[in-house]
């Protein structure tokens, strides 16, 4: 009994990912505030608002101006269409990127708004 307290005790130090296939791998106990916290933790995340967070100025009025008042927000859209956002480019894109892959998200490529027509040959 020791020793799964003590490598539950292990686990919790490294980051949720690690945790969450540790425990599927190994099929061990795994008391239940850890995995609610876990889910609270996420949930904090994606409702952080992005004016608590260090942005560009270029950033922050695009997102602003587009709406986009919170990480889940900011996910939602996607690479594609903040593309398509005015004045928002290349660098902007790599702030976002940076900041995400900082918190442990990835931002996914979404659909375009405007869908191009097929070009005849």
């Amino acid at each position: 009994m020791e020793e799964k307290i003590a490598l539950v005790n292990s686990l919790i130090k490294v980051n949720e990912e690690k945790i969450s296939m540790d425990i599927l791998n190994k099929k061990m106990f795994v008391p239940e505030d850890l995995i609610i916290d876990r889910d609270l933790n996420f949930r904090n995340l994606m409702n952080r608002k992005l004016d608590d967070m260090n942005w560009s100025v270029r950033a922050m009025n695009c997102f602003k101006f587009n709406d986009l008042v919170t990480v889940k927000d900011l996910l939602q859209k996607g690479e594609l269409p903040l593309m398509e956002i005015r004045n928002f480019g290349k660098e902007t894109l790599l702030e976002v990127k940076h900041y995400l892959k900082n918190l442990g998200l990835t931002l996914p490529m979404g659909e375009p708004s405007i869908i191009l027509p097929k070009v005849k040959e």
